[in-house]
């Protein structure tokens, strides 16, 4: 691999990514750890993104300037790196730099007979930037909406339904604005505002978060190795709305606490804190490479005691606890804009599917609760088929069970739903990931 070249390493990238099949945070992680200390991973890391980004809006800009509109692959790669940046990454290159660069790409990686194409095609998106043509409104709104904001008919379609035309744009435009990195304080080893001051003087302006008492924004996402005080322990990286789900479970210290599909334990991690340290907390996850990455994760943070449990949650036998965290798998679209990819990776047949085994969990889950235990759903989605139809479904059938209103002084009033019950938290009416949680509680 070139890797002196980052538009190259990036092509090497967008041509393992198929979307719908593969997932692009793993792809970069694999290919940039492989790397070393090369200087240019974060504007890799941007054009990747980029392009899953605006996938939608990129192929229909460039076939408008195509006579075949079928490419071979290494192509339409190469030419979405060059229309991104030409029309999105002006910031960060010039228009010039954005043509000349990407014909060089063309002719390094092996696609030289097509470097006079690419050439003739950025020129001409260039000339029509100011003026380039969408489908017409009128004739079919989902389409002019997918290709404006680069999502999928489907979802276009569906959030239209739901919010009505003038809020689902709302939330298409910012589905494509990339946030930036937002930290939890690990209190354990420091105080908020002093750890804000630290990242200042390392160099990244940053702000605390509204809601959440322990979150600070970066308004870059630096490289997490080279900071100091993420090699300290002082911060794990979690979304302002992950980090209100830990709130919600609010253990007792002393009390046993099970952490369900608990992935890089970031929310154990959370508890163990708001426990100070004395809740006994077991995490379970069916991947063993998860359960890894959680301990790396205590190790830094300086948390030992956390029990880690390599075992499906359908399947698991002999435990019991007084709190039960269920952060369950789901379609992941209520954080498109961290991940642009899942947009490409989800479908409306997926929603059923995520929706029956998130019932089956829920399910399991109720039975390893004590007695007067409080147990925790929550998504990183806003479907309702995966939120609260879900929770319906299991208060018809578990009458043991009764749905519990947050405290006041744990959520503001403006993130629940209208019933004050429900978590919910929209990326275009709250700046954070679309989230959901719902408290219950064992009755008898």
């Amino acid at each position: 691999m070139n890797t002196d070249n980052p538009r190259f390493v990036a092509y090497q990238v967008l041509q393992s990514y198929y979307p719908g099949e593969t997932n692009l945070s793993q792809l970069l992680n694999k290919v940039l750890s492989g790397l070393g200390d090369f200087k240019d991973k974060g504007f890799v890391r941007e054009i990747a993104w980029g392009v899953a980004r605006y996938l939608n809006t990129l192929d229909y800009h460039i076939n408008s300037f195509l006579e075949k509109k079928s490419l071979k692959t290494p192509i339409r790669n190469i030419l979405r790196i060059g229309a991104f940046q030409l029309l999105y990454f002006t910031n960060r290159v010039p228009e010039y730099a954005a043509i000349n660069e990407t014909v060089e790409l063309a002719k390094i990686s092996g696609q030289s007979e097509f470097a006079p194409l690419c050439n003739a095609v950025l020129r001409k998106i260039q000339g029509a930037k100011t003026n380039l043509k969408l489908p017409e409104k009128d004739k079919n709104s989902t389409l002019f909406y997918a290709v404006k904001y680069s999502h999928p008919e489907w979802l276009v379609q569906r959030w239209i339904k739901r919010f009505g035309e003038e809020e689902a744009e709302k939330l298409l435009l910012v589905n494509n604005r990339a946030p930036g990195l937002t930290i939890r304080a690990n209190t354990l080893k420091v105080a908020r505002e002093e750890l804000r001051q630290k990242l200042e003087q390392e160099g990244f302006p940053c702000h605390v978060t509204e809601y959440s008492p322990q979150g600070i924004l970066l308004y870059e996402n630096p490289e997490l190795e080279a900071l100091e005080s993420f090699r300290a322990g002082l911060f794990v990286v979690q979304d302002e709305a992950s980090q209100l789900v830990s709130y919600l479970l609010a253990p007792k210290e002393g009390a046993s606490v099970l952490d369900l599909c608990s992935g890089s334990g970031v929310k154990a991690m959370h508890i163990y804190e708001l426990s100070k340290g004395k809740a006994k907390i077991k995490s379970v996850d069916n991947s063993s490479k998860q359960l890894e990455t959680a301990q790396k994760n205590f190790q830094r943070a300086g948390i030992t005691g956390i029990e880690l449990i390599n075992e499906d949650v359908l399947k698991l036998r002999n435990v019991e606890a007084d709190y039960i965290l269920l952060d369950a798998p789901c379609s992941g679209l209520g954080a498109i804009r961290r991940k642009p990819d899942i947009k490409w990776n989800r479908s409306e047949k997926m929603l059923k599917k995520f929706s029956v085994l998130q019932k089956a969990m829920l399910h399991a889950a109720s039975g390893y609760l004590k007695t007067g235990g409080t147990l925790v759903y929550s998504t990183c989605t806003v479907e309702p088929e995966e939120n609260e139809e879900v929770i319906f479904d299991f208060l018809k059938k578990h009458k043991n069970f009764e749905v519990q209103q947050p405290r006041k002084e744990t959520i503001p009033a403006g993130l629940l739903d209208e019933t004050g019950y429900f978590l919910k938290t929209y990326p275009h009416r709250h700046i954070m990931d679309g989230f959901f949680a719902a408290i219950l509680k064992r009755m008898a």
